[in-house]
């Protein structure tokens, strides 16, 4: 004999709507308005604006603005600070599905570095460019799929 006991909607509806009852409410009463604690935007906060975000694989060791990142997957997004453009990658998890791998999760920030944006048509796809520097990758731009112009990597790491 099993012990399982089961409710009716009716005595589930009454224990649901009890806290409500016992606050003044009542079954069709429109909610309170929620109190939203706004608090004046920090100016680092206050000065970033955001564009599109790429995934990206890089399948050998690659240098970025004189910082050397390892393989895998990354994600790549240009940040505005005030009147400076900003390239932020950050190192995604690998996840291995049968024989193929690919990254997930929003990725944690390795690297940030500034850039110069050159305007241009709106990108198709999401293209690296690099250079190779004796034997080792060198990323120079990136242009992502979405954004007009490409990012253009200007100095070391900030």
């Amino acid at each position: 004999m099993s012990s399982h006991s089961f409710i009716s909607w009716a005595a589930a509806a009454a224990l649901l709507l009890a806290p409500m009852a016992a606050a003044g409410q009542h079954h069709g009463a429109a909610p309170p308005t929620p109190t939203i604690d706004r608090q004046p935007p920090t100016p680092d906060h206050a000065a970033k604006a955001s564009g599109k975000k790429a995934d990206i694989q890089l399948s050998q060791p690659t240098r970025v603005a004189g910082t050397l990142l390892e393989p895998g997957y990354y994600r790549v997004q240009m940040q505005r600070e005030g009147d400076r453009h900003v390239l932020v990658l950050a190192r995604r998890d690998t996840v291995l599905h049968g024989r193929t791998a690919y990254g997930t999760g929003a990725g944690r920030e390795v690297l940030r570095v500034p850039c110069t944006v050159t305007e241009g048509e709106k990108n198709a796809n999401t293209v690296l460019r690099l250079r190779n520097d004796g034997g080792v990758s060198v990323l120079n731009t990136v242009r992502v799929k979405g954004e007009s112009g490409t990012h253009v990597i200007t100095a070391g790491s900030l």
